[in-house]
């Protein structure tokens, strides 16, 4: 076994990153390489009789996929995070963060999801991105990102979106 010891690392709050990356990988902005799911503008969950809503309980902790969820009334959602299938849920809130409380919801009997509001929905954007690269590049800095991502709010601490869009994550470029 050879080890190249030409290597140089940059100590980050990421851990240390070689300050050379493999050819053909890029080191890149989060939100440039993923996107944020948003609510469709003018959707009206009324002409659903039943929802898929998933509370922080069901979200697992280092499971890839899964397909738990409740089903509530359009009237019994007064608050929540949209989500659509194949997003991430990724937790926002330590310790549920910190632990890797994250999965990928990818089967609802609607074509949309709603969620606690302390989640953050992310998908993979096609021909840039790889959904299950992020979860398992989440769920292994979950804790150093912590460093760089939690935003206190009074004695709750989240992981705040404005920060996610400025992480960086590396891998192939495509």
């Amino acid at each position: 076994m050879t080890t190249n010891t030409d290597t140089t690392f940059t100590t980050t709050l990421l851990g240390a990153l070689p300050d050379a990356l493999p050819e053909g990988w890029l080191l890149v902005r989060l939100v440039d390489a993923y996107s944020f799911t948003k609510k469709p503008r003018g959707l009206d969950i009324r002409f659903y009789s039943a929802i898929p809503f998933v509370p922080m309980e069901i979200i697992p902790i280092g499971i890839e996929y899964f397909e738990q969820y409740e089903l509530r009334s359009s009237d019994e959602i007064s608050s929540g995070t949209y989500f659509e299938p194949g997003d991430i849920l990724l937790s926002k809130i330590t310790p549920s963060f910190e632990n890797g409380k994250q999965g990928i919801i990818e089967h609802l009997p609607t074509p949309f999801g709603y969620a606690t509001t302390e989640v953050i929905p992310i998908k993979a954007v096609p021909e840039r991105s790889d959904q299950l690269y992020l979860f398992y590049y989440l769920l292994r800095h979950s804790r150093h990102y912590r460093k760089l991502m939690i935003h206190s709010l009074g004695a709750r601490k989240r992981v705040w979106k404005g920060e996610t869009d400025a992480a960086t994550v590396c891998g192939d470029g495509g």
